[in-house]
């Protein structure tokens, strides 16, 4: 056994749950050619950027932040392929995760990402009900790691 001595210094780490505000998601989902083809997302859509959809959705306004551009509907199927980032008010990344369309996104089952937004930036759900996500879908999330 090693020894003890006094003014040793011993340095441990202590994890201890802190509250963060969940504001904004950042949805990252790759489409191709055929999504386009086939009307799964307009070619035009705001937020397309080398073979994917970028966009920050805000989850206090249920809004698209910084949308431009008109009504859109938009049904990607992406499997295990997105990436989904939860930020805090300030940006700062809370957690991310490569992984199926978590159930508080804007899907329509758990392999797409199916949503309209209208050209004030406002998310529904792909069959027209508002957009509600659900803060025990999120907590349900954090915990799955």
């Amino acid at each position: 056994m090693g020894e003890y001595s006094a003014g040793a210094e011993v340095k441990v780490t202590v994890l201890k749950p802190v509250e963060v505000s969940i504001v904004y998601v950042d949805v990252v989902v790759p489409f191709d050619a055929s999504d386009i083809k086939y009307g799964c997302i307009p070619a035009d859509c705001h937020g397309i950027c080398d073979g994917q959809l970028r966009l920050r959705l805000n989850l206090e306004t249920k809004r698209v932040e910084n949308w431009i551009g008109g009504d859109v509907s938009i049904c990607l199927k992406v499997r295990d392929t997105g990436m989904y980032r939860l930020l805090d008010g300030d940006g700062n990344i809370v957690n991310q995760r490569d992984y199926y369309v978590p159930s508080f996104i804007p899907n329509d089952g758990s392999d797409y990402f199916a949503c309209n937004i209208a050209a004030d930036g406002t998310v529904t759900m792909y069959n027209g009900e508002k957009w509600r996500p659900k803060d025990k879908d999120i907590s349900d999330w954090l915990k799955e790691e």
